[in-house]
């Protein structure tokens, strides 16, 4: 319902759930991000604020914090809840993305190396990821890691059925 922008038709949803279940951390979390799509931020804060007391741990919600966050321009909040919500899931993708994202855009590259290594390593067939972090290499003068991390790609991608030349030309 997020994805389809039907939030009124999600906060229902959760509140359905919420009536069976009061005590379910991530619905809360998912609450809160469907009112704050629809302009009721404090009642959104709240809402995630009371799903992180009742599941401190939850990736999920720790991830939601980070976007509403985000939405409402608080890029330094938005980078420690994505840091919590790895803490609890290291191996998510759209996490390490949105992460990755928010140091491009605070400028952080030394933070922003850590994460497309671990992007490149989570999907290591996944060029943009490859490129990424080659790039990050050259913003930080480390022109030979951009370029080792290039050949260590092209390389990878030799080596793999269903690349063939125009695909790594296109790379390079």
């Amino acid at each position: 319902l997020y994805e389809a922008h039907q939030y009124k038709k999600g906060l229902k949803t959760c509140d359905q759930i919420l009536k069976k279940c009061p005590d379910h951390g991530e619905t809360h979390a998912v609450k809160g991000l469907f009112l704050s799509n629809l302009e009721r931020k404090d009642e959104a804060y709240e809402s995630i604020k009371h799903g992180l007391e009742i599941s401190p741990r939850s990736s999920l919600s720790w991830h939601i914090n980070g976007i509403v966050n985000r939405g409402d321009n608080n890029f330094e909040e938005a980078i420690k809840c994505y840091e919590e919500a790895l803490k609890g899931d290291s191996e998510n993708i759209n996490i390490l993305r949105d992460l990755a994202h928010l140091q491009v855009y605070l400028r952080q590259p030394t933070k922003l190396i850590d994460t497309r290594q671990r992007l490149a390593k989570l999907n290591s067939l996944f060029v943009p990821f490859w490129l990424g972090l080659a790039h990050t290499y050259h913003m930080l003068g480390k022109y030979d890691m951009a370029v080792k991390t290039i050949s260590a790609n092209e390389e990878q991608m030799k080596n793999e059925p269903g690349y063939g030349p125009y695909e790594i030309s296109e790379t390079l």
